[in-house]
């Protein structure tokens, strides 16, 4: 009975996670690029907690959201193979985030950067980006096909027959 919605809102929450991440990879990436190095630290100053409070919120339901849709599927069925992908796909974006993105953001907004250093750590930054977006794209997918193939809920049978 819970299955095909807890399997929805998972694909909802991979979704909003994987396009937000989009977002930042095709606007927020190039606009960093072209900003003069005081600027560009003027916006992790400023802003990098905006990103961090949508970022953390998403990647943390989409993990739970995962785990609970695999839970309550059929042991051994594809579609729970396909919620353990998606979880395990999400909990890597969230590891990447937390072990490199969020330490390199962290030295952007620390202090004056010479441009090659800044230039290098965004690259860094980005490429490590892309790897999150690749692995929300891979756990967006494993939730949609997931939603397919979810195991219908056998009713009750009606009682006094």
């Amino acid at each position: 009975m819970l299955r095909r919605p807890s399997a929805e809102l998972d694909v909802l929450a991979v979704g909003l996670l994987t396009g937000a991440m989009l977002v930042i990879a095709v606007v927020l990436v190039p606009y960093w690029a072209a900003l003069p190095a005081d600027q560009f630290r003027g916006w992790f100053v400023a802003n990098a907690h905006r990103v961090r409070a949508l970022t953390y919120p998403l990647a943390a339901a989409a993990v739970v959201l995962s785990v609970a849709a695999s839970a309550l599927e059929e042991p051994g069925s594809r579609a729970r193979s396909r919620l353990w992908v998606a979880a395990g796909a999400v909990a890597a974006v969230l590891a990447i985030t937390i072990f490199v993105n969020e330490g390199l953001s962290a030295r952007f907004a620390a202090g004056a950067l010479p441009d090659a250093d800044r230039a290098r750590l965004l690259t860094t930054w980005v490429a490590w980006h892309w790897a999150r977006v690749g692995l929300g794209v891979i756990a967006f997918v494993a939730s949609i096909r997931a939603v397919g193939m979810v195991t219908p809920t056998r009713p009750s049978p009606p009682s006094g027959l």
